[in-house]
């Protein structure tokens, strides 16, 4: 911005060139609040841990969110909430894997439990046919001896 109205429309400070026309335009902001996103990361070859920067939690990876700030105003950050989230991209990836697997070996289930099923159902007639025959070879005078 090279005009000081255009500058002060903007709610910034407009100081001028110290050579020529124009100037610089100065519009302050302040931090309203903070958020990191990190990861968690194993490393098996040292037995250890570390947390991974990823970047931000806001719009296109902005780690922090700003308000317009009045020139001359003072501003305290004792507050400004600050936020650390883990990025879970890499449970959605797991997440992922195991829907596919589960697709995969879902026909073979179906196809097990079925045969199963039906093996259930033939043993069940088969066993109480040879106990029906079983009692019926059994005749009524018949006594068992010990």
């Amino acid at each position: 911005m090279s005009s000081e109205s255009e500058c002060n429309s903007k709610g910034g400070v407009f100081r001028p060139a110290m050579k020529g026309d124009g100037g610089k335009c100065y519009i302050y902001n302040v931090v309203k609040r903070i958020c990191l996103m990190v990861a968690f990361k194993e490393h098996p070859e040292t037995a250890s841990y570390t947390w991974e920067y990823r970047g931000g939690c806001y719009g296109t990876g902005e780690i922090a969110v700003y308000e317009k700030a009045v020139p001359g105003e003072e501003y305290k950050f004792e507050n400004v909430p600050i936020e650390v989230r883990e990025d879970e991209s890499l449970y959605v990836a797991f997440e992922n894997v195991e829907v596919e697997v589960t697709s995969t070996l879902a026909p073979l289930f179906m196809l097990l439990s079925t045969l199963s099923l039906i093996l259930s159902i033939v043993s069940g007639i088969l066993v109480a046919y040879l106990f029906f025959k079983a009692w019926k070879g059994v005749q009524p005078g018949d006594r068992m001896r010990h």
